[in-house]
């Protein structure tokens, strides 16, 4: 039998998915690769450093984009497989195992649209929000959060935490983030209400708590960062790792023909897809050899930027591993991450629609420009959507990419999300996924966002 994947399913690991291009691999590559999909390896060695869920070595051929698994094919079989000679009915044979259902549109609509939102903002130039959630991971490492009147400062503030090796720094930005930037506001420690200095306080305050509470592995965790202020027309992100923002520009040429596209309001840290961030890690540890091993930082993290991952700022949380998997401390020159956040301001005009904001697993199956052309096509007709929010119309469009490209693009789509829905290594296929889109209205004039000057509500770890 053989079963498809797309080479997106690859990126997290040895190779790197597009994120800022669309195109596919249009010729045969045969290539041997042993697949994990965990974002962070807790090994402490080469011997190790594979994770659990690996499902072997194999060998795929990329085909338009799609990559073919051979498992336990022989040479004649390995070629009809990539000539398109096997048949549906055998790849149909491997699509739904015994206990799954095949789902109907409105049931697999059910699963994906049960956590979509629309919040009503209507101060400044925002109308409302949409939200959505899809886990993948069990318990989801996901987290988001929006709030909409500030104490100190005037607009709104809208964050997605993308967590890794467990949810506990995700959580704490969402429940902490946003004080620790308003708290400094407001005792002039900073001029902006995005600044650098509560980032990395925040992120040393977690991890030392994390030591003194004896709570080691919820600082071994991390989370990627990424804040947006948007107060009136101005427009200001934070960024620390691979969560993104993005601007929806909706352009009408003179036929009134409309076209939508995506400005990046945010790079991400990655060593292989960002030359500046290769650099800070080789010149920061100069004579190293093994700071950056497969595309990760010590062959373990592939984020170099976020708030926690305390393995890789303090050698105390090291003693939270297992004894076997603790690296020497002599060829451990932490810290390698850093918390501190790149920023971007942005000024709104007319064509500026919507701000998208997204954690990592969106962009694992869409590019920027899919998604912004996907939120697009949600607001220019969406009449046949199960769908309220363009939120979770985009999910479900990056979770049809995932399903035809382990399937392969069947008559049936249903069937296809059917079988990455129900099974329970779907984290092999899809990362969770948080979407949050902000809504502008140029036409329509509402409250000014001001600040509502109550007191601000100080987070735990600044009053411990």
């Amino acid at each position: 039998m053989f079963v498809t994947r797309s080479t997106r399913s690859f990126h997290r690991h040895s190779f790197r998915k597009p994120h800022r291009s669309s195109s596919h691999l249009s010729v045969y590559q045969t290539k041997t690769h042993n697949h994990s999909r965990q974002r962070f390896h807790q090994s402490a060695s080469d011997s190790t450093s594979e994770s659990s869920d690996s499902i072997g070595t194999y060998k795929y051929i990329v085909i338009g984009g799609a990559v073919v698994l051979m498992i336990g094919l022989s040479s004649t079989e390995t070629q009809a497989a990539a000539s398109g000679v096997l048949g549906k009915e055998q790849i149909h044979d491997s699509i739904l195992e015994e206990g799954q259902k095949l789902f109907g549109e409105k049931q697999v609509d059910s699963l994906i649209n049960q956590t979509e939102q629309i919040i009503p903002v209507r101060r400044g130039l925002i109308r409302e929000f949409h939200v959505s959630e899809y886990d993948a991971n069990t318990p989801r490492e996901d987290r988001w959060k929006a709030e909409l009147t500030l104490s100190k400062a005037p607009g709104a503030l809208f964050g997605v935490y993308d967590g890794h090796a467990g949810a506990a720094a995700a959580e704490f930005c969402r429940v902490e983030l946003f004080g620790w930037l308003q708290h400094y506001l407001d005792q002039n420690k900073t001029t902006n209400l995005l600044d650098a200095q509560p980032f990395l306080d925040a992120d040393y305050n977690f991890l030392r708590f994390s030591l003194l509470e004896g709570r080691g592995t919820d600082g071994i965790s991390g989370a990627c960062v990424n804040v947006c202020h948007v107060q009136d027309t101005h427009v200001r992100v934070a960024n620390a790792g691979d969560c993104r923002a993005i601007i929806g520009k909706r352009i009408v040429d003179t036929a009134g023909n409309v076209t939508w596209k995506a400005v990046e309001l945010s790079e991400d840290h990655q060593i292989d897809t960002n030359p500046k961030e290769r650099e800070r890690l080789l010149s920061e540890h100069p004579g190293e050899v093994d700071v950056i091993r497969r595309s990760r930082i010590k062959g373990r993290l592939q984020p170099t930027r976020g708030v926690g991952d305390g393995l890789f700022k303090f050698l105390q949380f090291h003693n939270y591993l297992p004894a076997a998997r603790r690296p020497l401390s002599n060829t451990w020159t932490a810290p390698y991450t850093t918390a501190l956040p790149d920023f971007r301001d942005y000024e709104l005009t007319g064509e500026d629609s919507f701000l998208l904001l997204s954690t990592d697993g969106l962009f694992e199956d869409l590019n920027s420009q899919q998604a912004v052309e996907y939120v697009g096509e949600f607001l220019t007709n969406n009449k046949n959507s199960n769908m309220k929010t363009a939120s979770a119309y985009v999910i479900k469009k990056a979770l049809a990419y995932a399903a035809e490209n382990v399937t392969g693009r069947r008559a049936n789509l249903n069937e296809s999300l059917s079988w990455i829905m129900q099974t329970d290594k779907k984290r092999h296929y899809h990362d969770d996924l948080t979407v949050l889109v902000v809504m502008f209205d140029h036409q329509n004039k509402f409250p000014a966002d001001n600040p509502s000057g109550q007191p601000l509500v100080l987070p735990p770890t600044l009053v411990k």
